[in-house]
């Protein structure tokens, strides 16, 4: 738990620094690798892992292990699901800096980590959504699980807008589409995503 408390803390200041363009051109070329390796991996546990901790799994589930463990066990997925949202802001904010980037970086983003097509289950299934008690709407908001109201249930969360802009920085540069393998697999990949386009949509992003 420690470990993980340690690392959402670095990344949330991290996500603060590099908000600011000097500080993101400030930091070298191999730790930025390194912080981009950081963010797929995070991105992967998004897509995977983090859906079995964020499931509702009812009033009655503590029960099945000592208070004490179960309540450590949700602060650290807590934390860790935390961290890794900070890691889409990251990314997004070395991504708005696409056409400064090293050759190194982009296609370490581009093509080892294939950030594009990591991204695309968040948008079907993101994580920090859910059925909570008696089928209600839930999302991850400020650190818990709040009900979402019927009228704002069209509205995209902060890591909805974290997605779709980090899409965007990769998918309207240049420099990055020239790095990707644009196989017919990935085209219709891509291409599923116009269900998702809609007015609402384009208006909040």
């Amino acid at each position: 738990y420690q470990l993980l408390y340690h690392e959402a803390s670095l990344a949330n200041l991290l996500e603060v620094l590099l908000y600011h363009r000097d500080a993101c051109e400030a930091v070298s070329e191999e730790a930025l690798v390194e912080l981009c390796d950081w963010c797929s991996r995070s991105i992967h546990y998004l897509a995977t892992e983090a859906h079995q901790h964020a499931e509702y799994k009812g009033e009655g589930a503590a029960l099945a292990c000592p208070a004490p463990l179960a309540e450590l066990r949700e602060r650290a997925w807590e934390v860790r699901f935390g961290g890794a949202q900070c890691a889409l802001a990251i990314l997004r904010y070395i991504t708005d800096h696409a056409p400064k980037l090293s050759l190194s970086v982009l296609a370490r983003i581009v093509s080892t980590n294939d950030t594009v097509m990591a991204l695309l289950p968040l948008l079907d299934r993101p994580p920090w959504v859910r059925r909570g008690k008696g089928g209600a709407a839930e999302r991850f908001v400020g650190g818990a699980w709040q009900a979402v109201e019927p009228r704002e249930r069209h509205r995209l969360t902060q890591q909805d807008g974290q997605v779709w802009l980090l899409l965007h920085n990769l998918l309207a540069d240049g420099a990055a589409r020239s790095r990707m393998d644009m196989s017919e697999a990935r085209c219709e990949a891509l291409l599923r995503l116009k269900r998702h386009f809609n007015e609402l949509l384009l208006d909040q992003v």
